[in-house]
């Protein structure tokens, strides 16, 4: 293998108390696939960060091709040749799929004529063929994340840094960014990715570095790491075959969704919408990327006005209220992407959930608090410093101060480690146990059967097939609809 492109000797970085990366050594060399994992809150995304110079290492050193990246902007650091993608999108939103890609090479001297010819080209390479002229906040969580990629690769990059790729893409998008990702690696790109799809990780990595609450845990190639005990119980954690429960058939109806129309933009994204909700169960809602979950969601929370149909909440319609009315009637929505304020402590973001009650108690904090002990050790630390997984359990928190007695959850888990899953989930099983009912979006079907009592399928807008919980797996509808079999049709939005 030939020389470093890349290397990272005893990096540091601390926020307050915190040390989010400690120590940190590990290279990446020419043409090589490295992949980037470990347990939420482990540094990952701290270092690629420390790579790009958007934080700027208390200690050690980062070179590229021999040269220390210290003290370079981060404009610099991407003219000798480093892209990055987030984990949090960063796409212009009200900007043309293509005008987002020719923002990139035009970046780079491409001229104007040249740059769409171009930006076409790597928008079909990324799977967009057609969406060229969709404005980026139209399209689906998982093409949003597409066009991330094709942007960064307009950059014409030596190393392409890559923070979670896979998340929040179905089984189909995966395919065709597997497809990408191979073909790059052939063409000798280097690529550091970090990924919580090990399935992924291992079929497609050279060799894999684990990172453990900010330090190096282990090094090696794929097979080697995943037969490691210290990445086993550090990464993946112990399964979790939960009991699955029965809600009574008798239980009175709290919600009910009646030929649900609702539009984002000129696309219809609800397509005549059926579903009921019983008090005290917990519905997971499941589907492909674009089948209108989100939309579903923003619907009942009063963010997105229907065109047509009814929305029913303890006996009264709700589909002409605002969403402040919304959550004073006993409804709270925890969004996907968590979405919650990065520059406010953790304090202040669980004070802002209990605003619509103006005020919360002493009690309502503890059982937060109890739920999410790690909410409790970081009361005055900024929300935008928390690993993924920590920032889901205040956006859970917020929502609870709330005091709602339906809780609308979407997508949890998304680009989370297992271990993360099954702590947030055990708390929702708590707050589930305490009377408080919950619909839950979630892709990650496997984490969300073993909790749920019922279960909603969405295919292109409609309710495809209802059921319980035990029947999920061999639903052939599901297969369908949610794990890409037969390769459905998907609204261009979530």
């Amino acid at each position: 293998m030939s020389a470093a492109l890349l290397e990272i000797h005893a990096a540091r970085k601390r926020f307050g108390g915190v040390a989010a990366v400690d120590g940190v050594s590990f290279d990446v060399r020419h043409g090589e696939f490295v992949s980037l994992i470990g347990p939420n809150g482990a540094g990952k995304t701290s270092v690629f960060n420390l790579i790009t110079s958007a934080y700027v290492p208390d200690s050690g050193e980062i070179r590229l091709e021999g040269h220390a990246l210290a003290g370079m902007t981060i404009s610099a650091i991407a003219r000798l040749g480093v892209a990055r993608t987030f984990q949090t999108l960063q796409v212009f939103g009200g900007m043309r799929a293509i005008d987002n890609v020719v923002a990139a090479l035009e970046a780079r001297g491409v001229h104007t004529a040249q740059a769409y010819d171009q930006a076409r080209q790597l928008l079909a390479e990324a799977g967009l063929a057609g969406q060229e002229q969709a404005q980026a906040q139209d399209l689906s969580f998982g093409q949003q994340r597409l066009l991330e990629l094709a942007r960064a690769l307009a950059t014409k990059p030596k190393l392409l840094l890559l923070d979670e790729p896979a998340s929040g893409l179905s089984r189909i998008e995966v395919a065709a960014l597997i497809r990408q990702l191979r073909r790059l690696r052939a063409s000798g790109l280097t690529i550091l990715m970090i990924e919580h799809d090990l399935r992924t990780v291992m079929a497609e990595s050279d060799r894999v570095v684990v990172l453990h609450r900010g330090m190096t845990l282990a090094t090696g190639a794929p097979a080697e790491v995943q037969q490691n005990p210290d990445v086993v119980a550090a990464y993946l954690g112990e399964s979790d075959e939960r009991p699955r429960r029965t809600v009574s058939s008798d239980r009175r109806q709290l919600l009910a969704v009646e030929d649900l129309v609702t539009y984002r933009g000129d696309v219809r994204a609800l397509d005549g919408a059926t579903l009921d909700v019983h008090e005290g169960e917990l519905l997971a809602i499941v589907g492909a990327n674009g089948a209108g979950k989100s939309t579903l969601l923003g619907t009942l929370a009063g963010l997105y006005a229907p065109r047509s149909g009814r929305i029913t909440y303890q006996g009264q319609p709700i589909h002409g209220l605002s969403a402040e009315q919304v959550v004073r009637r006993g409804i709270a929505l925890v969004p996907e992407r968590r979405h919650v304020f990065e520059d406010l402590t953790v304090a202040r973001n669980l004070e802002v959930g209990a605003y619509s009650r103006r005020g919360k108690s002493a009690a309502e904090l503890d059982l937060v608090y109890t739920l999410f002990p790690r909410l409790k050790e970081r009361t005055r630390q900024r929300a935008g410093t928390l690993s993924g997984g920590e920032q889901q359990m205040l956006a859970i928190g917020r929502g609870l101060l709330a005091k709602p007695s339906l809780l609308l959850l979407d997508e949890p888990s998304l680009g989370l480690a297992p271990r993360v899953v099954a702590e947030i989930f055990d708390a929702l099983d708590a707050v589930r146990r305490d009377g408080t009912t919950i619909v839950l979006v979630e892709q990650n079907a496997l984490a969300a059967l073993p909790l749920a009592d019922r279960f909603a399928v969405i295919e292109r807008g409609r309710v495809a097939s209802t059921g319980n919980a035990a029947d999920l797996a061999s639903d052939e509808g599901l297969a369908a609809a949610y794990l890409g079999k037969g390769e459905p049709e998907a609204l261009p939005i979530s």
